[in-house]
């Protein structure tokens, strides 16, 4: 189908009747295609961003291959009221009236309001279940005609997995609702009974929402009280002329004459002559009429919740007990401040400040007021619910059926095209009372149940694992255009992970913007299209002020309404406003993007599967900001931090297209944070600089930035505490909303100062090109970008007094440290500063010198050490920078000194003065005494226990049992020599006598093997030589080496024998018993193989000992001699084997030739038989059997075709036995009256049969259907083993 072209489909229209623009389609080429987020910013440039969304065709070749398994891919669904898409407000707005009668009517019976049911985890609406009973004539109707499980398919979405469906609804009506529809029905048969008193209203008819006013004629007039449509206006309660609200409810309350009882039991109509009644000015002589229960509320999507509200007791809510306001605090920030700015709720008599809710009320409203939490509860149930798990292959089914069956029903056969799936779409949000529930699979985790694209968290690798299109790599593409949200080391699902979407017909994704206005990207990887629909970022207020005038009063209740992605509103709607919309249809294989703050919504034509995410250029910076104020305005949770990714972009990302972006959000994320630090110097006297501002930061992006209580924004940069509410913390822009404690009680935290802010600017400007960064920062900052003249002032006089502080010395600690804290208040500004964080950094110096004076006290005190250069460097400042007492902390640094003298002229004694061993360790240990460490101790302490450690070494080395290697012996002689300071030391003198041991050793070992092979004598005397030794030499090991191998060798062939026995019984000659000449080849043959395996042996033996370097020769001769005995005698054996199995060879062939002879005589006996007899079914298998047999031996031919022309007769008769009885109808059709029509079913019912034997055609002939069904249960047992049947039953060939 070519662009712009539409097909016609049945009876349908030729193309969309919805008249909106196409957004654009682009198709890139594949240089285009390799940089994804190059291109999108390319495209915006072109200015395709005013249309809010555009299509992506990628070029062609690139179709990635969908990695989802339809069989194993299982999901959860949502159940969407197609019919209620665009009329949930005013659901919701009944809903919510008739939850607030029926809890009021409940508390004026003393009771506590009955909780909402739930059947297998959904929550049932008891709006939707008592307007449905009402429909059907009440409880005692639904009952009586057995309706329940009518009513449970109804409000029950899960109702095909509840078997008790209609137990369970009645259950839960009779429990919340019974009551009170009794208690409607009494008082409308009351007013029926008596209505004297309602004289008064004779003049006032009402019909739905209008007030007429009626002449007074002495004819009675009838007041019709009927509830208005759910698709129309709200209902408007009657009043009385020149009468209030108030006055009015007193008046119905009092004239259906509703009591409560004392003990709270059910009210009861009570007779106006037993009440004072009530007198109105302009009663009239008519009388009124109230029609029944079912005439005054008539329909499930029609309710009068003014009718209900009428007939409730007077002072209903009044029985709730009175609040103590003192202890009243917000739900929402947890402070119970600013007490004249808490409002209580109507219905939970909770506590919420006016500037937490969302969005903030500039005053208490008059009249009844609910908090968000109890509109919450009261709408849950009106979202969508959730829906039954399926797999891919089960939804797309279910989508067929679905899609086949509905519009099957509006005169569409043939699949509908997607305008078409529009119009009734759109058709039935606009318009349709009639319930179409359909199941959406939205918001898909790709991170746990597997993505569409192939990717390596799964297993998948290649080219399009590795795709910048690829939705699970382009949230973080890198690169000189490249997305921000590859700063975030968080993977948050929907944003950075895709989401996969299943959808099926009519399954809409309502309007709504992204999450912090993020770009978005969708791909539709199989099925029908989905039609998107968008509205350009430069129309989004219009598009809410569209939204909020068609809804007034569900904003009224739901102000962040555009945030629940319920409600769909039509494009016709918005185009009467003159919003701009544009539509797009995605096909399969093709993208969708939509752009920052681009309003947009749509629905599935048919079963697809698309996979969606966020992505953000640099240019997104631009929204962001916009929506962090309007996530502040409505107090939501924004995904991540604002300020904090800022910060990571410019800390981290070095591209110039980013830097050219975020400068300018930076600068103002600058001027706006040093603006509300200047303001917060009145609400704070202590400030802190921290790490995190949250009290309990976690690991992941944004986790150490706190959340504001009132706002509920992350604070990264600043943020507010106070000492009256632990872990209560507030943003700037609400500090003066915080608490009502002093000043002096909060603190300000701030992460980063206004220099370190100014710093990361002027690292972003230098970045860009050609930009002069100094002049850059003047002209947008001045010489103070966050310091009044006033501060300013302030810091110098605080530096002079520091200097003179620091000068002059000898000062007391707490001067100091109180000097210190004036200074918090100017740190956090900017580099006008830097003068006083160095001189606080000098004077933190000099409390830490103090410091380290008492701890140098306290350790010596507690006998520890004291470090030598530490120590030397405080005792060397001048004047002392604090007055404190030093002790003989100037007696043990003297000492130490001396210490360290003689410490250094043991290290590194005179040649000729060498010192004994013993001498430095008295030094050592005196050294150990001494309470400053000397500054040469740990050499000392290093050079002896190298020393001692050596010397134990030695010791251990000459007394182990097992001999250590040569080399260990010489690497430590060297280790020695070389590392060892000039002592004396006696260790040295033994190893020196084991080196000569070793010497004298080798030369003999050398000697004796050298240059000609020595005897065993000679080698059991070297390895004697060798045992004494202290350390394993090379000579010594070849030496046992060389024994070693001779005993062991000469063992090997002591153990070999060379003659062997004759077996008892065995047998060399031939005899005629052919299992006896067997066995004794068997015999003949072991025997073989043992002689063949000592001969083996022998001669490996002998190659081995000429191999060895020792003098073997004699021993080696005898071995040659034993070999050739064994040799000779294995020819004779191996001639005798020979010879025998020859013979058994030929005895095997004589027998075989008479088996055969044997079994062809058996064989052509039966086939005599065979031919002879008569051949019926019963002998067909043998038969079968003996000509299968003599084909394949190759027996008579002769005998053959017979037995073949036999089995040929037997079937001929066969079949001509079927066709005689069973070929042919022996039933009449039935009577003669409609022969005709019969005839011809009779006709239709036939089918040409044509029966072939052996591939050879025979006659044609017609066999009905009843006759072949007979025939393959009759005749089929008798013809299977002969013939092949086709699954037609319309032809036959023979097996033979």
């Amino acid at each position: 189908m070519g662009r712009g072209e539409h097909k016609t489909n049945g009876g349908g229209s030729a193309g969309p009747r919805l008249d909106i623009p196409m957004a654009p389609t682009l198709r890139p080429t594949k240089e285009e295609f390799k940089n994804p987020l190059q291109y999108i910013r390319g495209i915006r440039n072109q200015g395709y961003h005013k249309y809010g969304i555009v299509k992506i065709v990628p070029p062609e070749g690139w179709r990635p291959p969908f990695a989802i398994n339809k069989e194993t891919f299982k999901f959860s669904t949502r159940v969407q009221s197609i019919n209620e898409l665009q009329r949930r407000h005013i659901i919701a707005a009944k809903s919510q009236a008739f939850s607030r009668k029926l809890d009021a009517f409940h508390r004026s019976r003393g009771q506590k309001p009955p909780k909402m049911p739930i059947m297998y985890g959904q929550k049932i609406n008891v709006f939707k279940l008592y307007c449905a009973v009402l429909k059907r004539g009440g409880y005692e109707s639904v009952t009586q005609n057995k309706k329940w499980k009518e009513v449970g398919k109804l409000v029950c979405s899960k109702h095909k997995q509840i078997t008790n469906l209609s137990f369970l609804v009645r259950v839960a009506y009779e429990r919340s609702l019974l009551d009170f529809e009794t208690y409607v029905e009494e008082c409308c048969e009351y007013l029926k009974q008596d209505t004297s008193h309602l004289d008064a209203l004779s003049h006032v008819c009402v019909s739905g929402d209008r007030v007429e006013e009626k002449p007074s004629n002495g004819d009675s007039v009838l007041v019709k009280v009927e509830a208005e449509e759910l698709t129309g206006s709200p209902m408007k309660r009657p009043r009385l002329d020149g009468q209030g609200e108030d006055t009015e409810l007193e008046a119905l309350d009092g004239l259906i004459g509703l009591t409560t009882t004392a003990n709270g039991s059910h009210p009861m109509p009570v007779k106006e002559e037993e009440e004072a009644g009530y007198e109105l000015e302009e009663a009239g002589e008519e009388k009124v009429k109230v029609q029944s229960k079912v005439e005054m509320i008539s329909d499930v999507n029609g309710m009068d919740m003014d009718f209900i509200d009428h007939m409730l007791p007077k002072g209903a809510a009044d029985n709730e007990e009175s609040l103590n306001l003192d202890e009243v605090f917000c739900e929402l920030c947890g402070g119970g401040a600013h007490e004249d700015q808490i409002i209580l709720c109507d219905k939970c008599d909770k506590g919420f400040h006016t500037f937490c809710l969302a969005p903030p009320l500039e005053s208490i409203p008059t009249g009844d007021w609910c908090c968000p939490h109890c509109i919450t509860s009261a709408t849950d149930d009106l979202a969508f619910t959730e829906g039954s798990d399926f797999t891919v292959e089960e939804f797309q089914k279910m989508d067929k059926q679905f899609q086949t069956t509905w519009f099957s029903s509006k005169g569409i056969a043939n699949k509908p095209t997607w305008w078409e799936v529009e119009d009734e779409f759109w058709d039935i949000v606009e318009n349709s009372d009639e319930p179409c529930e359909v199941f959406y699979g939205a918001d898909l985790d790709s991170g746990k149940l597997g993505s569409g694209f192939p990717h390596e968290r799964h297993g998948f690798t290649g080219q399009y694992a590795e795709s910048p299109w690829n939705l699970n790599n382009l949230p973080k593409l890198g690169g000189k255009y490249c997305s921000m949200l590859r700063h975030v080391t968080d993977n948050i699902n929907g944003v950075i992970v895709p989401w996969v979407y299943m959808g099926m017909t009519f399954s809409s994704f309502c309007w709504h913007v992204e999450d912090h206005m993020f770009y978005s990207i969708n791909y539709n990887h199989v099925g029908n299209p989905k039609v998107w629909y968008g509205v350009p970022s430069n129309s989004a207020l219009a598009f809410e002020d569209v939204f909020r005038n068609y809804m007034p009063e569900q904003f009224k209740l739901q102000p962040d309404l555009l945030f629940q992605l319920v409600t769909m509103l039509s494009p016709r709607i918005l185009k009467s406003a003159s919003v701009p919309v544009y539509r797009a249809v995605q096909e399969e294989g093709s993208f969708v993007i939509t752009f920052p703050r681009a309003y947009h919504g749509g629905f599935n034509s048919g079963f697809n599967c698309a996979e969606a995410v966020n992505f953000a250029p640099a240019d997104w910076f631009d929204y962001d900001q916009d929506s962090i104020e309007r996530y502040r305005e409505y107090r939501r949770n924004p995904v991540l931090s604002h300020e904090a990714l800022l910060c990571k972009v410019c800390e981290v990302d070095e591209s110039p297209v980013t830097a050219a972006s975020i400068h300018v959000h930076l600068k103002e994320m600058i001027l706006k944070e040093a603006a509300l630090r200047q303001d917060g110097l009145l609400y704070a006297k202590t400030f802190k600089k921290v790490s995190c501002t949250s009290c309990n930061p976690g690991s992941g992006f944004g986790d150490d930035d706190a959340e504001c209580s009132i706002c509920k924004q992350y604070m990264h940069l600043s943020a507010c505490t106070c000492k009256c509410t632990p872990g209560y913390s507030v943003c700037l822009e609400d500090v003066e909303r915080m608490c009502s404690c002093d000043p002096s009680d909060r603190t300000f935290v701030y992460r980063r100062t206004m220099a370190e802010l100014e710093d990361m600017y002027a690292s972003v400007l230098s970045r860009l090109e050609g930009c002069d960064v100094k002049k850059k920062m003047s002209e947008e900052f001045g010489k103070y970008v966050s310091e009044s003249p006033r501060r300013v002032r302030e810091a110098e006089m605080w530096s002079k007094a520091a200097r003179d502080m620091l000068r002059k010395g000898n000062a007391s600690k707490r001067g100091v440290e109180e000097h210190i804290e004036d200074a918090d208040k100017f740190l956090w500004g900017g580099h006008a500063m830097d003068e006083v964080r160095n001189l606080v950094g000098e004077l933190n110096g000099v409390l830490e010198w103090g410091r380290e004076i008492s701890r140098c006290l306290s350790s010596a005190r507690r006998g520890r050490k004291l470090d030598f250069v530490k120590t030397n460097e405080l005792m060397s400042a001048s004047p002392k920078p604090l007055d404190v007492d030093l002790g003989r902390l100037e007696v043990w640094v003297s000492d130490s000194n001396s210490l360290s003298e003689r410490a250094k002229a043991a290290l590194d004694p005179e040649e000729g003065k060498e010192l004994a061993f013993q001498e430095v360790q008295e030094l050592l240990k005196a050294c150990n005494r001494c309470p400053v460490i000397p500054c040469l101790l740990g050499d000392l302490s290093a050079a002896v226990n190298t020393v001692e450690e050596w010397c134990g070494e030695v010791d251990e080395f000459l007394r182990q049992k097992a001999k250590p290697p040569f080399s260990a012996l010489t690497s430590l002689s060297k280790r020695g020599l070389a590392k060892l300071p000039d002592w004396t030391v006696l260790e040295k003198d033994r190893l020196a006598e084991a080196l000569y041991d070793v010497e004298a050793f080798e030369k003999e070992a050398e000697a004796t093997t050298g240059g000609r092979a020595p005897t065993v004598e000679d080698l059991e005397r070297l390895a004697k030589a060798g045992r004494a030794l202290p350390v394993m030499v090379p000579s010594y090991a070849e030496v046992q080496r060389r024994l070693e191998e001779v005993r062991g060798w000469l063992e090997e062939v002591n153990d070999v024998p060379v003659e062997d026995e004759e077996e008892e019984g065995a047998t060399t000659e031939l005899v005629e018993d052919l299992q006896e000449s067997k066995r004794s080849l068997r015999s003949l043959e072991e025997r073989l193989s043992q002689r063949e395996v000592r001969v083996k042996a022998l001669r490996q033996h002998i190659r081995r000992g000429e191999r060895i370097p020792c003098d073997l020769a004699g021993r080696i001769e005898v071995l040659r001699s034993q070999l050739g005995g064994l040799e000779e005698g294995m020819t004779k054996l191996e001639e005798r084997v020979r010879n025998l199995r020859r013979w058994v060879r030929e005895k095997e062939r004589e027998r075989k030739e008479l088996e055969r002879m044997e079994r062809e005589r058996e064989w052509e006996r039966k086939v005599d038989e065979c031919i002879m007899g008569e051949l019926h079914t019963g002998k067909w298998d043998e038969a079968s059997e003996l000509l299968e047999q003599g084909m394949k031996a190759s027996y008579d031919k002769v005998r053959l075709s017979e037995l073949v022309a036999k089995i040929r007769a037997l079937v001929s008769s066969l079949i001509s036995f079927g066709r005689k009885f069973y070929f042919f109808p022996t039933r009449s059709w039935g009577a003669k009256k409609g022969v005709r029509a019969k005839r011809t079913a009779r006709r239709s019912s036939r089918m040409r049969t044509r029966l072939r034997f052996n591939n050879t055609s025979g006659c044609e002939f017609y066999v009905s259907r009843r006759v072949r069904q007979q025939f393959a249960i009759d005749v089929q047992r008798e013809l299977t083993p002969l013939v092949e049947f086709e699954m037609d039953w319309t032809s036959w060939k023979l097996l033979l």
